[in-house]
């Protein structure tokens, strides 16, 4: 019970910021982790952790929906090419060695 539901809080919740998925993932794993504790055999719990995990994807999945729903409804685009864009993380995986030494390096030096 309660894997439409929380598919649903899941996508409520990376509507007001993505980054709370992390707090999703750790929840999921405490309840598993009690699950453990309170004697429960490891199938059945390994079985509940993998449907949290599709709770999990379900609500991105539905997020992701309703992200391009609304920007079309609104027509509306989003912003790319800026510090905390949605296509960020693909330009971070695209960046060469080079690129990430020089990252790494400006940091450092910069706090330090």
């Amino acid at each position: 019970w309660g894997f439409l539901p929380g598919a649903l809080f899941v996508m409520c919740s990376l509507a007001l910021y993505q980054s709370y998925i992390c707090v999703s993932i750790t929840l999921l794993m405490l309840v598993c982790m009690m699950a453990l504790l309170d004697g429960e055999r490891l199938t059945a719990v390994l079985l509940r952790g993998l449907r949290g995990c599709a709770m999990l994807l379900l609500g991105g999945g539905l997020y992701y929906v309703a992200l391009k729903v609304v920007g079309q409804l609104t027509q509306t685009t989003l912003m790319t090419d800026a510090y905390n864009s949605l296509d960020r993380p693909l330009q971070v995986v695209n960046m060469s060695w080079y690129d990430v030494k020089y990252v790494f390096k400006e940091t450092y030096t910069i706090f330090f």
